[in-house]
């Protein structure tokens, strides 16, 4: 609801370049919009939850360099209006247990779709 904030978070990570920072605060969170809505009415689930478990995965390795770099950064997570929570290591623990969730869904729902048939090669 405000990309002129988000895009200040994203700023704020110092990872990307300036002319990129704007089309992600745009369109990152109606990628995570749909991933959401597709995963929530059991649509395209497998390519919504790898969408959802790439992104937390460049979201936590943002956190960690960041961490390794000394920046000190509001995660941005659950609020754009104020400096929100600093990243801590309670941070990176509850992403982790995010991506282990989304991990799970993706192997459990390649294991339930594939569960019975035989491997044809392609011919």
């Amino acid at each position: 609801m405000a990309p002129n904030n988000f895009a200040g978070i994203i700023q704020s990570y110092q990872i990307l370049p300036q002319q990129m920072v704007n089309p992600v605060a745009i369109l990152l969170p109606w990628v995570e919009a749909v991933c959401g809505i597709c995963l929530l009415s059991g649509y395209f689930v497998k390519g919504s939850v790898f969408i959802v478990d790439f992104l937390m995965i460049i979201f936590i390795l943002a956190l960690l360099f960041n961490i390794y770099r000394g920046v000190d950064v509001a995660c941005g997570c659950f609020s754009v209006s104020d400096p929100g929570e600093k990243i801590t290591a309670l941070t990176i623990a509850r992403d982790l247990s995010l991506l282990a969730v989304g991990v799970w869904i993706l192997y459990y729902r390649l294991k339930t779709d594939y569960a019975g048939q035989k491997f044809q090669p392609a011919v």
